[in-house]
């Protein structure tokens, strides 16, 4: 993609800090995303509540006030990729989220819904979001 995307006219940039694929955490307290049953997902939940984690959403968010921005991985839905957590803590702190989506040959922009596709998150005073048990 970095070497294709600019003879398009598209700019690539990789945002390190936001890439998947997350240990467990060994300094969030298990409970406070404890309402995803899929460990990926949790340790991903967990990842965003550090200053890493902070500092990259931090560049796309500026990066997005100039541009319009594209996030992607190789899973294909972002129900199965660390997107979607991605897409909750983007639209839970007023960010307008779209996934490109392909529906019967058609690609479609289809709104991102906080707890669409997983558990549903809880948005913090200071836009943290966290998934507790229910």
């Amino acid at each position: 993609m970095q070497e294709w995307l600019p003879a398009a006219g598209i700019q690539y940039k990789h945002f390190q800090a936001l890439t998947g694929r997350r240990n467990k955490s060994q300094d969030i307290q298990h409970e406070l995303n404890s309402g995803w049953n899929n460990q990926s997902f949790h340790n991903y939940a967990d990842f965003t509540l550090t200053d890493v984690f902070q500092k990259g959403i931090r560049e796309l968010t500026q990066t997005a006030h100039f541009h319009n921005v594209a996030y992607c991985c190789s899973e294909r839905h972002p129900s199965r990729c660390h997107r979607l957590l991605i897409s909750n803590w983007l639209a839970a702190n007023g960010w307008n989220v779209y996934h490109i989506m392909e529906s019967n040959g058609k690609t479609q922009l289809i709104p991102h819904k906080l707890g669409q596709w997983g558990a549903m998150p809880i948005i913090e005073d200071d836009g943290t979001v966290v998934y507790p048990e229910v």
